[in-house]
């Protein structure tokens, strides 16, 4: 665990909790808004949230808010971001933890309750799954809708088009045909192979 990227302002607070959480973490670091981020172990995510939460010093007990980055070249190419904060002293953690397309992450619901559509968003147009989530299923797209949007690999027209059909009364799918070669994506950038 690296420490050394933390403000000493709050040392004291981090030091008496900080051995404790030795085996839960990666690395922690602060940003330019006075956030903690807590690189956490992916199986660990649930009790970490659940001790900043009932921490009698941290009282993190605000979700904020839940997002994820795909990032299709890494090895675990989601990073999963959860923000809490303490309405008490204002304090702000981000709990970070990476996974990838076949390793599930548990859900943060049963203790912060407000994570509960922010993970069935994510899992809808990411595909992240969440473990113990009790009502894991699509938000915003169909419910017909195959593959998840947001992804990198995903195409920008989708595989199917959507629209209602007035005589029948019914809404109906029709597959996209295009005449290009636009569904091959690569993941390199062009601007790599120029020599600087």
């Amino acid at each position: 665990m690296e420490l050394n990227q933390v403000n000493t302002e709050n040392s004291e607070l981090f030091n008496n909790f900080l051995p404790a959480l030795n085996k839960l973490i990666l690395s922690i670091y602060t940003d330019d808004l006075d956030t903690y981020n807590f690189i956490v172990y992916r199986q660990n995510t649930q009790d970490f949230a659940f001790f900043a939460k009932m921490n009698s010093t941290l009282l993190l007990n605000s979700a904020v808010d839940c997002f994820s980055i795909d990032n299709p070249a890494a090895k675990f190419r989601f990073t999963v971001i959860y923000k809490i904060q303490s309405l008490q002293s204002n304090i702000k953690f981000n709990i970070i933890t990476k996974t990838n397309d076949k390793l599930a992450l548990l859900s943060l619901q049963n203790i912060f309750p407000a994570f509960n559509w922010a993970e069935r968003e994510i899992w809808d147009l990411m595909g992240i799954i969440f473990l113990k989530h009790p009502d894991l299923r699509r938000i915003l797209t169909d419910y017909g809708f195959s593959g998840h949007p947001l992804r990198k690999e995903f195409p920008l027209t989708g595989f199917r088009e959507v629209h209602y059909e007035e005589s029948t009364k019914h809404i109906e799918y029709t597959e996209i045909e295009l005449p290009q070669n636009y569904r091959a994506v690569k993941m390199l950038s062009r601007w790599q192979d120029l020599d600087a």
